[in-house]
């Protein structure tokens, strides 16, 4: 028992830090093809600016470099309607939009502290001046996802940044199963530590859509078989049984 131990501590030290993490519903709606859309919902995206380019491939809409207030109070006057429509619906698409959408890019340096979110950026390399332009932008910010660190990765996905969106992709993404694995709390519980990709046989990010395409070698899958996920998740939860039985 010991060996397992030594062996999975670095999980131990993983999990203290569980709570660090957002947990930001992945907004779905946002994330299908312009073809997919109503004529209703293409009119509110023309209302916000989009166009078919644009809106399949996220990050690039002028709307999207703005916070949901910047939005709302500065750029576009159907901003709220047009976004409800689109789906942004309730009392979580501030949210939504300034993590999956805006991913924080325009907050002050000053409001990323305030809400605790600064140190996700400092991991990967921001300081206040390159926020503010001073100096040059970090290393990081030109790499591609798997070029990153995984402490690095880990710090993207805490802001909304899956390797789709990281490395700028274009519309489809691939959609997981919304199936969560019953011993985690919850369905994001890789994307708050990368390295968790090696454990469980894929069970705890290949039903998760804020993981889809993050985890190596990982793409899509709607379609991995029912027994194959359920092999993986015992294995998982009994990965995390391990833990427990050992500390005790």
């Amino acid at each position: 028992m010991s060996f397992i131990f030594a062996k999975h501590i670095n999980l131990f030290l993983l999990l203290a830090n569980f709570a660090n993490s957002f947990n930001v519903d992945y907004p779905t709606f946002r994330f299908r093809e312009y073809s997919e859309l109503s004529l209703e919902q293409k009119n509110a995206a023309a209302s916000l600016e989009y166009n078919e380019r644009t809106w399949n491939q996220p990050g690039t809409a002028d709307v999207e470099y703005m916070s949901w207030r910047s939005n709302v109070t500065n750029q576009f006057p159907e901003f709220r309607n047009a976004t409800k429509i689109l789906g942004f619906d309730g009392n979580e698409s501030v949210d939504v939009w300034d993590c999956w959408i805006n991913h924080y890019n325009d907050y002050a340096w000053d409001e990323l502290v305030q809400n605790d979110i600064v140190s996700f950026y400092i991991i990967l390399g921001w300081t206040a001046e390159s926020w503010d332009e001073t100096i040059p932008e970090p290393a990081s910010n030109s790499k591609y996802f798997e070029e990153l660190t995984d402490k690095e990765q880990t710090a993207a996905l805490a802001v909304c940044y899956t390797q789709k969106l990281w490395d700028g992709e274009s519309l489809p993404f691939c959609l997981d199963s919304q199936t969560r694995v019953d011993c985690i709390d919850e369905c994001d519980w890789v994307s708050k530590d990368i390295s968790r990709c090696n454990l469980g046989e894929g069970a705890f990010w290949d039903f998760c859509p804020n993981t889809c395409g993050s985890c190596p070698d990982h793409d899509d899958t709607e379609t991995s078989s029912t027994s194959r996920f359920t092999l993986s998740t015992m294995y998982a939860c009994a990965t995390i049984l391990i833990f427990h039985f050992t500390l005790n």
